[in-house]
């Protein structure tokens, strides 16, 4: 058996470690950094909005942003639709894949930085010292981060199937799209986009259970067809995309470890957008990394919180009228005053108009719990 010893372990070889291990390097030059884990090859994209105001981002994300949106369309069954223009935010879609791998590679070249391809089985602390196992031996640090989460899905979750189509089949960006085939206990909504590399479709369904989506493609040709007036055979698909997101604001920090990415509670519960609040969390982690009690970033308000929180149990206990919720918020917001709500960036009045224009009894029921 093996061991190794580094300041830094980082758990988890995916995008929100390797994030950090580049900020933490860039930071702290002479930092020894382990990262831990498997390579994370699958392909991913990560979306979400900024400021048309702020700086150019970090060039390694700037390289991987393959869609910038200003406007965009939320649709609902029957056909009734949201229309939005900001003026003041973009929403941006980066490919995840090549993001990973660009770090990867820089990485890879930075003296002090190690990857150990390996699971990591568990970890102990002993007289202020890390241990983390693995079936090669063990891991020593003096400190340890983690993105994999140990918690079990307890709540409603998000899963979707996307696919990236070789030839762009429209310019418009559908944000949600409910109008299609529909299961009342399991409702589901199409996202789609033009990018640099194709067209990206993406079937996504709110449930409690696993859903295997078995009808994700023939739902997509279904849309393409009816929406954009063109179809795609099997030949014209360059990637297949998949995934669960949690919809559970309650993580349980174990073992004075400081968890990240989605382990740490990056994903808005209500949405699943994370990819923000990845570049927060890592910014508060690195600003913290001297401060011995400063162990965890609290991603969203409290507001925010209770409100996601009540929309969850509205949604365990009627998940049909979710395009309703969804709709009804996106008219009640112009697209800047949408895109702060979804950054949790809105005013308390814009959150009150959120409020207002949830069904009443459903969410009155849910709020009182």
């Amino acid at each position: 058996m093996h061991h190794h010893s580094a300041s830094i372990a980082i758990i988890g070889a995916g995008l929100a470690g390797l994030w950090l291990a580049y900020k933490l390097k860039s930071s702290y030059p002479s930092l020894e950094i382990i990262i831990i884990g498997p390579p994370d090859e699958r392909c991913q994209h990560v979306s979400g909005w900024q400021l048309k105001s702020l700086t150019a981002a970090d060039p390694f994300i700037e390289k991987s942003t393959i869609a910038t949106f200003d406007e965009w369309r939320i649709r609902i069954s029957g056909g009734e639709e949201v229309f939005h223009k900001a003026d003041c935010f973009i929403y941006k879609t980066i490919d995840a894949n090549r993001l990973k791998q660009n770090l990867r590679q820089y990485l890879s070249t930075q003296e002090g930085v190690f990857f150990k391809e390996v699971k990591a089985l568990d970890y102990r602390c002993e007289d202020a010292v890390w241990y983390v196992r693995t079936e090669y031996g063990d891991i020593s640090a003096d400190r340890v981060y983690s993105s994999v989460s140990h918690q079990e899905l307890s709540s409603v979750r998000q899963q979707f199937i996307g696919i990236k189509i070789r030839e762009a089949l429209s310019n418009e960006m559908f944000l949600m799209d409910f109008d299609i085939p529909q299961n009342s206990s399991a409702p589901r909504f199409v996202y789609a986009l033009p990018t640099d590399t194709g067209y990206l479709m993406e079937l996504t369904t709110f449930s409690e259970q696993d859903d295997p989506m078995s009808d994700a493609l023939q739902v997509l040709q279904q849309w393409s067809i009816a929406r954009l007036g063109r179809s795609f055979d099997e030949d014209d698909i360059l990637e297949v995309e998949q995934g669960v997101i949690p919809m559970d604001s309650d993580y349980v920090v174990q073992d004075d470890v400081s968890y990240l990415g989605v382990a740490g509670g990056a994903a808005r519960p209500a949405t699943g957008y994370a990819f923000r609040q990845i570049l927060l969390q890592t910014e508060f982690l690195v600003s913290a990394f001297n401060v011995d009690e400063a162990k965890s970033y609290r991603h969203f308000t409290r507001l925010t919180t209770w409100m996601d929180r009540v929309f969850i149990r509205v949604l365990q206990n009627q998940p049909y009228i979710a395009e309703e919720v969804f709709y009804g918020i996106a008219s009640s917001l112009s697209g800047d005053q949408f895109s702060a709500f979804l950054m949790d960036e809105s005013s308390l009045k814009e959150k009150l108009k959120v409020i207002l224009s949830s069904p009443k009894l459903p969410f009155l029921k849910a709020a009182f719990i």
